[in-house]
């Protein structure tokens, strides 16, 4: 259903970090935990996964033209690199979650001469509403590993994923900052259900500098379906929903590849004495988290209207594949409550959130509205102050280690000393 990118700020360059501020007293964690307390996380994420993805048909391995070593400058600017290849054989995609396919956006369709199937559209759903995109003809898809480091060069070896599989093709150029940002191509749930997914934060600690052209990432590491993850504090169950829009009135043609999303149940979020119960989707693509207009009235935050009853306590620029940035309003609520296997409760306190319905209509007129979006502000190394353009405060993360097994459909996740467990 939703392929969401919530880009963080809207700095044009490196903004330069204050001094780190404590984010919680350290405390050691325990697998014996019935409760698992997290404190600190803040508005957004510094950085989201990212991979590398290798396209191919039956001729070979496509290849494309490569981007320029400095922006804007086109050919020129590859001229000056002189170490650059005169011709790339891969590409760097998102690692969505939250995403039901692959979208490819316009630039590297056109780099790479990605053929589109004549005629043929299809609906996603994104952050501001559906986004008519095109469907390409079939090719077989590779995937490696990431070091998280924005400027790295591909690896040599790529794992074979998926064999004849129809892309979803993005006709429009992002405009107005969107068009800084570069190349934003997305891998969905289609990859991560054959896949077991670690991600590891380490390279995003200690950032005195924010890129917002050229953030630095996770490592992320692709592994086979037989991989368990070991040395874990914490796994929830997933289960997946299926929010496509395969029967929407205008698609046209051949469908692209579409997966289910996968969502927790039952989160339950307080502010003060008010509580809200709903099923939250587990979006990697998103570097914030998100309430609905209808968690917000419960909460106290929105009146019954859908007004804010209050200032907000911070805003964000968030955009996505339709290419619009918009405004929304930001609150910290008290705490996120998340069932975990083996009796143990995940609990997150202070909890930064943007109040953005995010749905779709399903082909039998039932309209959905997610509950919430878990964003991976609350797994990674996070920021506040975005809105400004340089972060105010930074906090290093809670996690070592976040696996998603999508063959299995769990979340794990490996704490930091500093968690708290009770």
């Amino acid at each position: 259903m939703v392929c969401l990118l919530c880009f963080p700020s809207l700095a044009v360059g490196p903004a330069t970090l204050p001094t780190k501020s404590p984010a919680t007293r350290p405390a050691a964690a325990s697998n014996r935990a019935s409760t698992i307390i997290i404190e600190g996380t803040l508005e957004a994420a510094m950085g989201q996964p990212r991979i590398h993805v290798q396209l191919s048909d039956d001729k070979g391995v496509l290849s494309g033209k490569p981007l320029p070593a400095i922006p804007g400058l086109g050919d020129l600017g590859a001229a000056l690199d002189g170490d650059r290849p005169t011709r790339d054989r891969s590409f760097i995609a998102y690692l969505d979650t939250g995403a039901s396919g692959y979208v490819i956006c316009k630039s590297t369709a056109e780099r790479f001469g990605i053929q589109a199937q004549k005629d043929a559209a299809y609906h996603e759903v994104g952050l501001h509403g559906a986004t008519l995109l095109g469907v390409s003809v079939p090719y077989n898809i590779a995937l490696a590993d990431s070091s998280g480091d924005a400027d790295e060069r591909p690896p040599a070896k790529f794992d074979p994923i998926q064999r004849q599989v129809a892309l979803q093709l993005n006709h429009e150029a992002p405009a107005g900052f969107m068009a800084l940002l570069g190349e934003i191509n997305v891998v969905g749930m289609p990859a991560i259900n054959k896949m077991v997914i670690e991600i590891d934060p380490a390279p995003m600690r200690g950032q005195r500098q924010l890129d917002v052209m050229n953030p630095t990432g996770p490592v992320v590491r692709l592994h086979d379906r037989q991989m368990k993850p070991k040395d874990v504090d914490v796994t929830i169950a997933l289960e997946k929903n299926d929010y496509n829009q395969r029967k929407h009135p205008d698609n046209r043609g051949p469908l692209p590849e579409l997966a289910s999303s996968p969502v927790i149940p039952n989160i339950e979020s307080s502010n003060g004495q008010l509580k809200f119960t709903g099923d939250w989707l587990v979006d990697t693509g998103a570097a914030t988290s998100i309430i609905s207009t209808k968690q917000a009235q419960a909460l106290g935050l929105y009146d019954e209207n859908g007004q804010p009853l209050r200032k907000a306590d911070f805003t964000l620029p968030l955009g996505g594949i339709g290419g619009d940035i918009k405004p929304a309003d930001g609150y910290i609520i008290d705490s996120l409550s998340l069932k975990a296997r083996a009796g143990k409760t995940l609990e997150f306190r202070g909890v930064h959130v943007v109040v953005q319905n995010v749905g779709t209509r399903l082909h039998d007129g039932r309209e959905v509205i997610l509950d919430g979006v878990l964003g991976m502000n609350l797994f990674l190394p996070s920021a506040a102050g975005l809105a400004a353009g340089a972060p105010t405060k930074i906090d290093d993360g809670t996690f070592d280690r976040i696996w998603i097994d999508g063959p299995r459909s769990t979340l794990s996740l490996k704490c930091r000393a500093k968690t708290k467990a009770r």
